[in-house]
């Protein structure tokens, strides 16, 4: 579903039987060109051989793979009697509308491999089964839902028949009460957790080991910044004058923007009171996904307020044509292509693709499995592509 509304995607199916079937379908629906298949197990640990073993006499592609620590020797076809582990944040390097996880209780050794990836880029949802995973004790359900709930995200039903969000969250230590679906929504999808964290001067953060070695102030985060600044901004300008006032800006995102230094960033002089209208114009023109009406939104914001920072009227205006087009910000890792049905195995991984978002799905048991598409959700009030 992700594929054919445009979104790139990654899939990964240990099973031989069941990948051949997954690249017959992608091939006869035209959808190789936006997915890419990883023939590897997903999990905490990466480079181990585990083996595979059917569970069904009349599934063929019903299985399950060894538990970690039960590595298999040496013999064997790749993809029928054993595969190799990866985990997560040594694979994908982007930002993550919809991580879906089917992996036969499995689900929370795939999060805690995951951990670098949930600290430093945007993993906007996470859907998965709970129902084996609560009887996992070597990698405790209870210890890393705590941990994905301290670094931001809600925890939340995603059972049948209403899927919305709930007016209440699940708390981590009621784990095992929990319904047989579960959703991970984060909180603040605009910031990477591990620098948002840092800014707030959190006292425990659970990100700080998985930060980039310049910390807040590495350069890997500096798209990141800009986005936010930008974005607050935007969603705020009929009652916001940087330098001036802060308007509706909330007190949490106050204690944000002076850190970010986004007064700067914008091109905003609050020691000379002037502002650089060309590099406002500029940096909100790098935004990706910007809809045509900012542009004028912009315009009128400089009109109405370009007074206070010295600037003559009319000189506010827009002189040269500036267009909000979809620039996509830059990330680590760059853009990427992807190949047709590409298939991956053992540690040869190549780059992640790069494109508007990112959905992968994980399964072991071959079923077509729809994504949600994330696109769509509104994270807050008024200009909800904010945070698409």
């Amino acid at each position: 579903m992700a594929a054919s509304m445009g979104h790139s995607v990654l899939a990964f199916e240990p099973m031989d039987f069941n990948l051949r079937y997954l690249l017959t379908s992608l091939e006869a629906n035209k959808l190789s060109h936006n997915v890419t298949l990883y023939q590897n197990t997903v999990s905490n640990v990466a480079g181990i051989r585990m083996g595979m073993r059917a569970v069904s006499e009349t599934l063929r592609g019903d299985f399950k793979v060894s538990a970690e620590g039960e590595e298999v020797g040496e013999g064997g076809l790749y993809g029928m009697d054993f595969v190799e582990s990866v985990r997560l944040q040594d694979v994908v390097q982007q930002d993550v509308l919809l991580l879906k996880i089917n992996v036969e209780g499995h689900e929370t050794r795939v999060l805690d491999g995951a951990k670098a990836l949930f600290c430093n880029r945007i993993v906007t949802a996470v859907t998965f089964p709970f129902q084996h995973a609560r009887a996992d004790r070597k990698c405790p359900p209870e210890r890393v839902l705590c941990w994905m709930e301290e670094i931001g995200y809600r925890i939340s039903s995603l059972e049948p028949p209403d899927a919305s969000l709930p007016e209440e969250d699940l708390a981590p230590q009621d784990f095992a009460a929990y319904p047989a679906q579960l959703l991970l929504s984060l909180r603040n999808p605009l910031l990477p957790p591990a620098l948002r964290l840092d800014l707030q001067g959190a006292w425990s953060n659970p990100c700080r080991t998985h930060m980039k070695p310049g910390g807040a102030a590495d350069p890997f985060y500096e798209p990141y910044k800009i986005r936010w600044c930008s974005y607050q901004f935007i969603e705020h300008r009929h009652t916001m004058t940087p330098c001036f006032g802060w308007g509706d800006l909330t007190t949490e995102d106050q204690r944000l923007w002076k850190p970010l230094k986004c007064d700067a960033m914008l091109g905003f002089d609050c020691g000379a009171w002037s502002l650089d209208a060309a590099h406002l114009r500029s940096t909100l023109a790098s935004l990706a996904n910007v809809p045509p009406q900012v542009q004028q939104h912009v315009e009128d914001w400089l009109g109405k307020n370009g007074h206070l920072y010295g600037l003559a009227e009319g000189s506010a205006k827009l002189e040269d044509s500036v267009q909000m087009g979809n620039v996509q910000q830059g990330g680590e890792g760059g853009e990427g292509t992807l190949g047709a049905g590409e298939i991956v195995g053992g540690k040869d991984l190549p780059d992640s693709p790069s494109k508007d978002g990112l959905a992968a799905e994980f399964g072991e048991d071959g079923e077509n499995k729809d994504l949600i598409d994330y696109d769509d959700a509104s994270y807050g009030s008024g200009d909800d592509w904010l945070y698409n």
